[in-house]
């Protein structure tokens, strides 16, 4: 993935009134899938092309803390009058299971973007969802946040049978991993 801007983005930037909006992707397991955006018609964007609809649903949005700190910049994203769709999906799953990524675009006076799209949050979830119901139907509300580092790896940590033993005694499992070559293994039982 590239981190660099596009020039005519750059050039957007530097332009005084230019219209800057959010692009919202979210995913969850199944295929499922929701692009709003905070414009006020359908923006599309990327290759492919995905289309980004106006959002009535997306109530809240946090903000996107930057730092140079190690932290996990969490952001809660909160829908109402959501699909049948989404509230299933937000009650058979694991907050962890949620993907979200936001992205800013400048647009031009046709809602079309202006050069590419900057990636400003990529995420997992990490709270939720809560989901609640009320008169105006169902909520969901989700908890995210972008770990940019490999918290859950043990420091000085090799991927080989010497030190897959230090951690997990009388595990051989790298002792045969060699001898796959490529063959598909069975895992687990008979």
């Amino acid at each position: 993935m590239s981190r660099a801007i596009h020039d005519d983005t750059l050039a957007a930037l530097r332009r005084p009134g230019a219209a800057w909006v959010r692009l919202f992707h979210l995913t969850w397991p199944g295929g499922g899938s929701l692009s709003r955006t905070d414009a006020g018609a359908a923006v599309t964007d990327g290759d492919p092309a995905r289309i980004y609809s106006p959002s009535p649903e997306l109530v809240g949005v946090g903000d996107i803390v930057e730092t140079a700190e190690p932290k996990s910049n969490p952001l809660t994203l909160t829908f109402e009058a959501v699909t049948p769709a989404m509230v299933g999906a937000a009650l058979r799953n694991p907050a962890s299971a949620f993907r979200l990524e936001i992205r800013r675009a400048a647009l031009d006076a046709d809602y079309n973007v202006i050069g590419a799209s900057i990636l400003r949050f990529a995420g997992r979830g990490a709270d939720g969802p809560d989901v609640r119901g009320d008169a105006d139907g169902p909520s969901v509300a989700i908890a995210f946040a972008s770990h940019w580092a490999a918290w859950g790896v043990v420091s000085g940590r090799r991927t080989g049978a010497e030190s897959q033993a230090a951690h997990f005694a009388g595990d051989k499992g790298f002792d045969f991993a060699g001898d796959a070559d490529g063959r598909k293994l069975k895992w687990g039982g008979a």
